[in-house]
């Protein structure tokens, strides 16, 4: 799911069963272009946790992992109603409580519990503020903790801070 002013599902839950489907999706997360717009990362969980709930492969039993990757603070809202009004002059202010209502849809969607399932996130930028809000309000099960790819610590719940794209794929191949 690629999210900026909207959200878009590119993939389709799918079952990697071969060779020629995982190259496939490679392939297709490889071309998907950067929109560089809105950061409407809750639309994008709530879309996210309808393809999954939606596949004919979901279950609740199975393992679920949801891999957030941003390089912003969210400054958009969703259509979910139950969740507060985003204000259009203030925005950096509102939309994370705005964005925190979606994390908890996606997480009751899928009825993700704490011993099996997780949601992590990689962030672009350097530590701070987002990435401190991501560690303590996003990612899950909580609390979140910050990844380290040096000694490659990664518990359940953890937030990746990487300095740029370039940083972003060295961290992934790795």
């Amino acid at each position: 799911t690629v999210f900026g002013s909207g959200a878009n599902v590119v993939i389709d839950p799918t079952t990697i069963d071969n060779v020629d489907v995982a190259n496939n999706l490679a392939t297709t997360v490889r071309n998907l272009p950067y929109i560089g717009q809105s950061t409407n990362i809750a639309q994008g969980l709530v879309d996210t946790a309808d393809a999954m709930h939606s596949s004919p492969n979901f279950s609740p039993d199975l393992k679920q992992a949801v891999n957030l990757v941003t390089d912003g603070a969210p400054n958009t809202a969703s259509k979910l109603a139950e969740c507060p009004a985003v204000s259009q002059e203030q925005p950096y202010e509102t939309a994370p409580p705005h964005t925190e209502c979606a994390r908890n849809y996606l997480l009751n969607k899928l009825e993700m519990t704490e011993d099996k399932d997780e949601l992590d996130s990689e962030f672009i930028g350097t530590q701070g503020s987002t990435s401190n809000w991501l560690r303590d309000n996003i990612v899950y099960p909580q609390p979140g903790s910050y990844a380290n790819l040096a000694t490659n610590t990664f518990e359940a719940g953890w937030v990746l801070v990487v300095p740029d794209a370039d940083g972003f794929t060295s961290a992934v191949c790795t």
